[in-house]
């Protein structure tokens, strides 16, 4: 409603029509006029907004029409922001701490329209980031549009089997809502090495594989131990492994 006030003292103020012009004029219409405006009194005028495009801003102006015999018209802004359909989306995506041999995560994205008219539509989904290619977006809807009110799902998978540390990247949603048209969701997870115990370092056949510091036989090589390293009779590669346990342990090959 615009609220009309009568600022004279004598004289009942009547309006007389309403017009709207401006670049979104047509999204605008007036309501019942009011009725006679005593002095001193004030009137709603009701003004009736009808978008017609969806989310952004709509600029008109109204003209109102009065018995005045000082201003028979005048002119009132009117400015509407629209924000519909509107994107919702989780403001964080962590993956956790993972152990190096974790192997793939995935995880869920909900993504909901909280507009009230207008049908959100999802036009790209991407990763960037300095870890970008950890996280990997999976199937999408076709198409991918959410109604007003409802929420949509769909996967996305870390893989940091690669190396181990601080994954950062950010999952970017482009969509019709004109106020958020970028919608960014940060990507995060932490890659441990856990158990050193766990890991098997392979780097040779042993002559002497039950005495890793025997220096004799064909291809001489065993070696000086250091530390606690141990002998792991399954490897990885060939038939010894080291077992290190992250102590300063090693031997010394000759």
């Amino acid at each position: 409603n615009l609220f009309l006030d009568n600022d004279g003292e004598t004289e009942n103020l009547t309006i007389t029509g309403v017009s709207f012009i401006g670049p979104d004029a047509d999204d605008f219409a007036g309501g019942i006029l009011p009725g006679a405006i005593a002095p001193a009194g004030t009137a709603p005028l009701p003004i009736i907004f009808t978008p017609s495009r969806g989310g952004g801003d709509y600029l008109a102006t109204a003209v109102i029409t009065s018995n005045d015999p000082r201003k028979s018209s005048f002119e009132v802004m009117l400015e509407v922001t629209v924000t519909d359909p509107s994107i919702s989306t989780p403001p964080l995506l962590d993956f956790g701490t993972l152990a190096a041999a974790a192997g793939p995560i995935v995880q869920a994205v909900e993504v909901s329209n909280e507009g009230g008219n207008q049908e959100l539509t999802i036009s790209n989904v991407s990763v960037s980031g300095e870890a970008a290619s950890s996280f990997t977006v999976g199937v999408l809807p076709s198409p991918f549009t959410i109604a007003p009110g409802a929420t949509a799902s769909f996967e996305v998978t870390f893989d940091g089997s690669d190396r181990v540390g601080s994954f950062a990247a950010s999952l970017d949603l482009s969509s019709n809502d004109l106020g958020n048209p970028v919608a960014s969701i940060p990507l995060t997870a932490q890659v441990d090495l856990g158990n050193l115990n766990d890991y098997l370092v392979s780097h040779f056949t042993f002559d002497s594989a039950l005495n890793l510091g025997d220096d004799r036989g064909s291809f001489n090589l065993d070696g000086t131990v250091f530390g606690d390293a141990t002998m792991a009779l399954e490897s990885k590669v060939g038939t010894g492994a080291l077992l290190l346990d992250g102590d300063s342990d090693g031997i010394e090959v000759g």
